[in-house]
């Protein structure tokens, strides 16, 4: 059996999370987003990917997991009951389930969170490259010849952010480390702005 985020579909995955958090808006998007209910937090920065049942906390808790660790975090129960308890409130019989060890499980699931910290820093990377180039070629003179390279980075990020992300980590991994927190950084400062603007928002509103 593969990890949660393969082995529930995604009505289930709409089913579990309507019934443990009847907050989080499930909108026609990307993602979901809700209260962090981990850390009891207030704004929108609990994240799930409706598709697989993937969930991030953008906040005080900066991790993720699938709905077995989501179950398991909330309610403190070990593997076996939170998947028994998953199964339960998605109306899937543990029986037509293949049997997968404690230890397969987590396997699985260390392998996807690199994967899944990969694509996070790949996305933090790119956002930073891209306005570093964008920078460069405002301030370049015309027929200055860095322009090209600066331009071919564009091309690459809009084509393949993880590709060119992965060329940058091999050749200028120091480069490649400063750009993702730069672009980590930058991610919260926006955030903490939409925050703010929500909130005054929603207090003029009232």
């Amino acid at each position: 059996m593969g990890d949660s985020a393969s082995i529930f579909t995604p009505g289930e995955v709409s089913t579990y999370y309507a019934s443990r958090l009847p907050r989080l808006k499930q909108r026609r998007a990307s993602e979901w987003r809700g209260p962090c209910p981990i850390h009891r937090g207030k704004d929108a920065n609990f994240a799930v990917d409706p598709a697989t049942g993937l969930w991030y906390c953008h906040s005080q808790c900066a991790r993720g997991g699938d709905l077995l660790d989501f179950e398991m975090t909330m309610t403190g129960v070990d593997f076996k009951a939170a998947l028994a308890a998953v199964c339960a409130i998605v109306g899937r019989p543990m029986r037509t389930r293949t049997r997968m060890t404690h230890g397969e499980w987590r396997t699985a699931r260390e392998a996807r969170e690199r994967e899944r910290q990969e694509q996070c820093e790949a996305l933090y990377f790119a956002d930073a490259a891209r306005v570093m180039a964008e920078w460069a070629l405002e301030e370049l003179p015309d027929d200055d010849p860095e322009r090209a390279t600066h331009t071919a980075t564009l091309a690459a990020l809009r084509t393949s952010p993880e590709a060119e992300y992965r060329a940058w980590l091999e050749y200028r991994p120091e480069w490649t480390a400063a750009l993702v927190r730069a672009g980590r950084a930058r991610a919260k400062r926006l955030r903490a702005m939409l925050a703010g603007y929500l909130s005054a928002g929603v207090s003029h509103a009232a």
